[in-house]
């Protein structure tokens, strides 16, 4: 019982980090995902990946209607987001009018923020529904191959040994070096 509650609870904060980064938070679900890889079973590991692609779904679909409606107020909200810029704004517009669908699958896997994609692909007539669609595996694979790849590091390799307390330690170094890096090379 105690591991259901935990589960629906590692659920519900992966389907909040999902919407909250597609909107107008900054920090990736995947920073959560991993830190769950650690100690949660697998079943619920993976399962928290589904439910930030499910929040990420419902955040991308009010970032396309912001698009879609007021434009300007979207791309002023997200230039006041650390880490994105009007440059990155104005990128997937070009992005999406020379790419297309596939420009909605690849850019979010780059360094341009999820909710920017969301935002042009309203104010420039993607379909919702085509959006949406091409959210789930753009969203998804990335979270489930660094799931796994937490998980096997943590499960598989001489690190197994380790205690919860050095893994988590590991995870916060990493995931702060990360963003060290990112923003410091991200143009602003």
């Amino acid at each position: 019982m105690r591991e259901t509650k935990r589960g629906w609870g590692t659920h519900a904060v992966a389907a909040a980090w999902g919407f909250a980064e597609a909107t107008l938070f900054f920090f990736v679900p995947d920073v959560v995902l991993t830190w769950f890889a650690l100690d949660r079973p697998r079943r619920t590991a993976y399962a928290a990946c589904a439910w930030a692609v499910a929040g990420a779904l419902l955040g991308g679909a009010v970032m396309y209607a912001w698009g879609a409606v007021d434009f300007p107020a979207a791309a002023r909200a997200l230039d006041a987001v650390p880490a994105v810029s009007a440059m990155d704004v104005v990128e997937v517009r070009q992005e999406l009018e020379t790419g297309g669908l596939p420009a909605l699958f690849l850019g979010p896997l780059t360094a341009k923020p999820y909710k920017t994609y969301a935002v042009q692909a309203g104010a420039t007539g993607v379909s919702l529904v085509a959006f949406l669609l091409i959210s789930i595996p753009a969203r998804g694979i990335r979270f489930v191959l660094l799931t796994a790849f937490a998980r096997a590091v943590v499960h598989r390799t001489p690190a197994r040994h380790w205690s919860l307390g050095v893994h988590r330690a590991i995870h916060a170094t990493l995931w702060v070096s990360f963003y060290a890096v990112f923003w410091s090379l991200k143009p602003w």
